[in-house]
């Protein structure tokens, strides 16, 4: 279980400068399935806040070959741009309440630019111009940080994680990935 996921909502709260250790760990047990998986052709996918988490694994464990973000973050400044109910609902997980006087956003999501490295294995950056939740500034700032392979698809109309495009996108996604992991 991840903190502040699932059944440990109210529980323990979520951390986004632990996440990538459990998606390291996911990587550690199918590492020892032998002959079931290669490590050498893990690809991963996020969106939204989960890409920025998947983000940092990637730039974490060098065992991701290829990596995907829909409508990724680069910090936390997302967090202003939510619907009320939404950002009441994130902070929550966060163990924090909606009235913070200060809120400071980065400082419960910080920009991927704090971590040592980045990512450099292949990056598939996925965003929509009409996103208001992780403006078009988020996939400037990943573009830069990024030092590998960095492909763009923009759609100008397309809302946060470009959902009225899914039957286009998920599978062109799909293909790029093991276009990438040569499976």
């Amino acid at each position: 279980m991840v903190r502040g996921q699932g059944e440990l909502i109210d529980t323990l709260p979520m951390s986004a400068v632990d996440f990538d250790h459990a998606i390291s760990v996911v990587i550690d047990f199918l590492a020892e399935q032998k002959g079931i998986v290669d490590t050498g052709k893990i690809g991963i996918f996020g969106t939204s806040l989960g890409a920025y988490f998947a983000m940092r694994a990637a730039a974490k464990d060098k065992r991701i070959a290829a990596y995907v973000s829909l409508s990724g973050n680069f910090d936390g400044r997302g967090l202003l741009n939510l619907a009320p109910m939404l950002r009441r609902d994130m902070l929550r997980k966060f163990g924090l309440d909606d009235d913070q006087p200060n809120l400071q956003p980065n400082r419960l999501i910080p920009p991927l630019s704090t971590l040592k490295q980045a990512i450099a294995a292949p990056l598939l950056l996925i965003h929509g111009g009409k996103d208001h939740t992780a403006v078009v500034g988020e996939l400037e700032r990943i573009r830069a940080w990024a030092q590998g392979q960095t492909e763009v698809w923009f759609y100008e109309n397309a809302e946060h994680i470009c959902y009225s495009l899914f039957a286009e996108i998920l599978p062109a996604m799909g293909d790029w990935l093991a276009g990438q992991l040569q499976v």
